[in-house]
């Protein structure tokens, strides 16, 4: 029904001109307050040309919202992106041009062909960079691996949600609210981690090193415990602890927990972060931290054995003990 709206306008007009088309007869008398030239010259060129273009109108139309969009909705379960679609009107209008050249005003098109396909060679050579770009983010539209609204790190220390997708670039917004634009050819050919699919669930985690001493099964419960606490975590999801590994310090826990919306992640960590520093307090379990024990050996004087007795040395020479004796 949707697909039937959209083509109202260009099926009326396409009918329209070519209606007046059928009495191409007439029209010199409808344009008589123009001059001879522009009523009998001109306008049944312009009329031919705008019925050319409306029927290419009309078959954009056709092939964009009754073959090219089902076919990609059906697939994806999403519209055909606008980019694709523009594509198409893109190269229906450049086709129309040569037929209109060919057919409305007589002209060969074999020179016009060979002229434009060496400009666009040249062109094309020139803006290779935007070429990539363009069909990698018609790549992007179709295969969907992220979409506005979606929180992406491109590389460590560079994460950003998703505010703008053209057919040349990505804008993300970083979590300083600074504006990042990635070429999409760039972005299409590296990897990036994508934090809001499949689902919008993200685990993040903090690691917290105790002493030996402390129980396990103690520690742990007060850890979970300081996560349970924390508002803003998710429900749907089973918080855990777990001993990461051993270090000189201690052993070091890993506290992981879950988090329904990525944009929270920095406040709902430092709330958690915050408890758990709260609850060992509570708990009198101190945290481990590096220390430095310094030694001062202070120099004694000599002492009479000490000294070096050179006959006690040569006495432990085996070949010299019986001049010794």
């Amino acid at each position: 029904m949707d697909a039937l709206k959209k083509t109202t306008l260009p099926l009326i007009s396409f009918l329209l001109l070519l209606l007046i088309s059928q009495h191409d007869a007439s029209i010199p008398s409808w344009f008589s307050w123009f001059p001879a030239l522009i009523g009998e010259t001109v306008m049944p060129y312009a009329l031919a040309t705008a019925l050319w273009f409306a029927g290419a109108w009309l078959f954009g139309h056709c092939m964009n919202y009754f073959l090219l969009n089902p076919i990609i909705r059906r697939r994806s379960g999403t519209p055909a992106p606008k980019i694709l679609l523009n594509v198409i009107y893109a190269i229906t209008f450049i086709v129309t041009i040569f037929l209109v050249i060919r057919f409305v005003f007589e002209k060969p098109i074999a020179g016009l062909a060979a002229t434009s396909g060496l400009v666009t060679l040249v062109v094309g050579f020139a803006i290779r960079d935007m070429i990539a770009d363009f069909f990698s983010g018609l790549a992007i539209n179709l295969e969907h691996p992220y979409r506005i609204g979606d929180w992406l790190e491109i590389e460590p220390g560079l994460v950003g949600q998703v505010t703008e997708l053209n057919w040349r670039a990505t804008r993300l917004v970083t979590q300083a609210k600074k504006s990042v634009i990635i070429p999409n050819n760039n972005l299409a050919s590296r990897h990036f981690t994508n934090y809001s699919r499949p689902n919008r669930y993200y685990r993040e985690s903090i690691k917290i090193t105790l002493n030996y001493t402390t129980d396990v099964e103690r520690a742990e419960n007060i850890l979970l415990a300081a996560v349970l606490a924390t508002e803003g975590l998710s429900d749907e999801q089973q918080h855990q602890v777990r001993i990461k590994e051993f270090s000189d310090r201690g052993v070091v826990y890993e506290v992981r927990f879950w988090i329904d919306d990525f944009s929270q992640m920095v406040r709902l960590r430092h709330k958690v972060s915050a408890n758990v520093l709260h609850y060992l307090n509570q708990a009198g379990i101190p945290i481990p931290y590096a220390q430095t024990e310094i030694l001062l050996n202070r120099p004694r004087k000599p002492r009479k054995e000490d000294r070096i007795n050179p006959r006690r040395l040569l006495s432990r020479v085996q070949w010299l003990k019986a001049l010794n004796n």
